[in-house]
């Protein structure tokens, strides 16, 4: 599995940005924001250009800037920290539930102590969730060389195993990316 950071920009006004870039797309001639017709000068259409060049989101940017949009950051580990904390007030009703939210956790961490520090309150205490949770820990770990750590959760992960296979079998099979 590959994890990336969710550090994206994403617009604030998502409505405003897709009508911006589907109007250099050519897509459409003309919409109405703010009570105003948005388009291009002269009331020509777009120019047909690649789905997703630069120039065309340059050009986009630039209308979406003009008529006050802006960009946010997606969720920061920080934010995902506050997060487990309101998260553990109102306990995981269920695996399904604690799945959406560690997968959210795992994809932006990018270590294993950030991983741990996250999570490591909020794992119900259920076997597909510990599993889980040692699972990924253990794969963190490796990846930060610390062995003694990936060993120990691919141990607990192995003696949880709620698979009934050999997704996890301890630290002789497992494979690092």
């Amino acid at each position: 599995m590959i994890r990336t950071a969710e550090s994206e920009n994403k617009p604030t006004n998502p409505k405003l940005w897709e009508n911006c870039l589907k109007l250099m797309r050519g897509e459409i001639k003309s919409f109405k924001h703010d009570g105003e017709v948005v388009e291009l000068s002269g009331g020509k259409r777009a120019e047909p250009a690649q789905k997703n060049s630069a120039y065309l989101n340059g050009r986009a940017l630039q209308k979406y800037k003009s008529l006050g949009g802006g960009w946010k950051k997606s969720a920061s580990l920080a934010e995902l920290k506050i997060a487990n904390r309101i998260a553990a007030l109102d306990v995981f009703k269920s695996y399904r539930e604690f799945l959406e939210f560690e997968q959210k956790v795992f994809k932006s961490v990018k270590d294993y102590k950030s991983y741990v520090e996250a999570l490591e309150s909020l794992v119900p205490k259920d076997a597909k969730s510990e599993w889980l949770y040692n699972h990924h820990a253990a794969e963190l770990a490796w990846e930060d060389g610390k062995k003694s750590e990936a060993g120990k959760h691919i141990g607990k992960a192995a003696d949880l195993n709620p698979f009934e296979n050999e997704v996890t079998g301890g630290p002789e099979i497992y494979h690092p990316r």
